[in-house]
């Protein structure tokens, strides 16, 4: 059988839209890309991206 592979465009997407850093936890609790330097700043700047969006929200609503 063979192995599926998802692109990396795709597994930044799904980080993006589901949470950034779930996704940089399970980078590196399953060690995928950890030696890829675009895929680490990529998801770091995903997490970045989430934590500023979701403190101006909160901070607009309340």
């Amino acid at each position: 059988m063979k192995d599926i592979m998802i692109g990396e465009s795709t597994l930044l997407g799904l980080s993006l839209i589901s949470g950034a850093a779930g996704g940089l936890a399970g980078m590196y609790l399953f060690r995928h890309k950890i030696r890829k330097k675009k895929h680490f700043f990529s998801s770091f700047f995903c997490t970045l991206a989430q934590v500023v969006i979701s403190q101006t929200l909160f901070f607009t609503i309340f």
